[in-house]
């Protein structure tokens, strides 16, 4: 696959195969994801990895429980009720696979974008492999409680700044139309 194609037909997948991912794989996606631009050539970012089901399943569960919660003092979360609400629910949609990409704050201020790039190379390079993957806002939210933090171990002085899902994909990818870009100037 090309990389216009890889870009073109990347989407977020919400649908997983139950077939796991092979760890060479994950490491190669996490290889891809270090190859990405990083202010003051900094490198301030750490990977983790979960692929134990009970642990994703347990993450999915208190996630789902966690963002209810919030629903009171965010009230745009209001649409998500129903199906936070919905026991049959999973947030990571069934990924065998969890890469959190942690920024190191205090190594660089530019942290949380280069991860965001990182992330954007580790999604394409799954792409490129044939699997989904899907940004897990609520599961970035949960896990920067001090609950999350604690219970899952993310270390001091780390930041979730990306948690992708990876997986073989339960449907077809499909390029998705977009809006032109709004250019502001061009000088």
């Amino acid at each position: 696959m090309d990389l216009k194609e890889a870009i073109y037909t990347r989407r977020s997948i919400r649908a997983y195969e139950r077939k796991p991912v092979e760890k060479a794989v994950v490491r190669e996606l996490i290889e891809a994801a270090v190859q990405a631009p990083c202010g003051m050539a900094a490198q301030a970012w750490s990977f983790a990895v979960i692929e134990d089901a009970e642990l994703l399943a347990d993450l999915d569960a208190r996630t789902k429980t966690f963002m209810l919660g919030m629903i009171e003092s965010v009230p745009p979360l209001e649409r998500y009720r129903p199906i936070l609400e919905d026991p049959g629910f999973r947030i990571m949609f069934g990924a065998p696979v969890l890469v959190l990409v942690c920024a190191r704050p205090d190594v660089s201020p530019s942290a949380e974008t280069d991860c965001a790039l990182a992330a954007e190379n580790l999604m394409l390079a799954a792409r490129g492999h044939g699997l989904g993957t899907c940004w897990m806002g609520f599961v970035e939210l949960y896990l920067e409680s001090a609950e999350g933090r604690e219970r899952f171990g993310i270390p001091e002085g780390h930041k979730i700044a990306a948690p992708i899902i990876v997986g073989y994909p339960a449907v077809k990818f499909t390029a998705v139309n977009r809006k032109a870009p709004d250019l502001l100037f061009w000088k």
